[in-house]
């Protein structure tokens, strides 16, 4: 039977199959926010910084004898808003230029990330042998071999991860709204970190007139602030708010981009397609970006503490 020709007998004699997923028209889509408490949840803690920024924080650019922070003067917090300012702007347009340069030379890109994590491996093991820790040459030099197996194993991988760069280029191309999406979001990133910084140093400042049986102490290159154990909850969930917030806001702009470029894969004639991402980024899916960026937050923050705060147990180190 199966040595048949497929004769028109036999094509007539097929039975009929139905579709795995048939057609659905006139299929009602009902829009849910998911997870939409932690979406709420999220609004009250932007409106809380914005809340002891204007209460408290502002108080460091605007008090006329700029000895408004006790742990940092008016004209200082405003030369370290502009330099962490300008700074931004700069690391956003090298972003922008990278972004261009990986697509134009994407297989010289790999390649040089590929081998230069080989050289800077290697060199990492001859300086433990130069100062002769055998721990950090044997570590270094594992890590080289590591690097140099894994970069000649890809090799073969180059061409396809090359066209999936074309790929995804030709998609922001289509929709160069994407760009904008990028930076409008990379702006507020930078918005968030000078709210929250003035925010912190307008809390900082009230629990240091509220305690005084605090101390400080200094040294030649480190100012210790000691605080009370319940001062380090506070600071533990500014620390939380300020990834929270960061890390919301990227991951906007990473689904808003990402389904971009999905719909870019399923019909590259779509039209409209980053501003219906960028919409169901800001609603149905909100709550379940800021439920996920609020776990990603904790650890960074719990990591942050643990690394920072715990040896001491009472101290807030203010590099100067």
């Amino acid at each position: 039977m199966f040595q048949q020709p497929y004769t028109t007998e036999y094509v007539q004699n097929a039975p009929n199959i139905d579709p795995i997923k048939p057609e659905q028209k006139n299929a009602e889509v009902k829009t849910i926010c998911q997870d939409w408490p932690f979406a709420l949840l999220f609004v009250v803690n932007v409106g809380v910084i914005i809340a002891l920024m204007g209460l408290w924080g502002i108080k460091t650019l605007t008090d006329p004898e700029n000895n408004s922070s006790e742990l940092l003067s008016g004209d200082d917090t405003k030369v370290a808003i502009v330099i962490a300012t300008g700074m931004a702007v700069v690391s956003m347009t090298l972003a922008l230029l990278l972004v261009k340069l990986i697509v134009a030379y994407a297989r010289v890109m790999i390649l040089f990330v590929l081998w230069f994590n080989v050289v800077i491996s290697f060199a990492f093991a001859g300086y433990g042998f130069m100062i002769g820790n055998v721990f950090i040459a044997v570590i270094g030099l594992l890590i080289a071999l590591l690097n140099l197996c894994y970069a000649r194993a890809v090799q073969h991988r180059i061409p396809f991860a090359v066209a999936n760069l074309r790929v995804a280029e030709g998609a922001i191309a289509k929709h160069s709204s994407t760009y904008a999406v990028s930076i409008v979001f990379t702006i507020v990133q930078i918005v968030w970190v000078v709210i929250w910084a003035m925010a912190l140093l307008g809390v900082a400042n009230k629990i240091a007139k509220n305690n005084p049986s605090s101390t400080s102490t200094t040294t030649s290159s480190r100012y210790t602030y000691k605080q009370s154990g319940v001062s380090y909850v506070a600071y533990f969930f500014l620390l939380l708010s300020f990834y929270w917030g960061l890390q919301v806001f990227k991951n906007v702009a990473h689904t808003t981009v990402a389904g971009t470029v999905a719909t870019f894969w399923y019909n590259a004639e779509s039209s409209g397609a980053t501003g219906a991402s960028l919409k169901r980024s800001m609603t149905s899916s909100f709550g379940s970006i800021c439920f996920g960026s609020l776990i990603v937050a904790f650890f960074a923050g719990a990591s942050r503490v643990g690394g920072k705060w715990a040896p001491g147990g009472e101290r807030l180190g203010m590099c100067c």
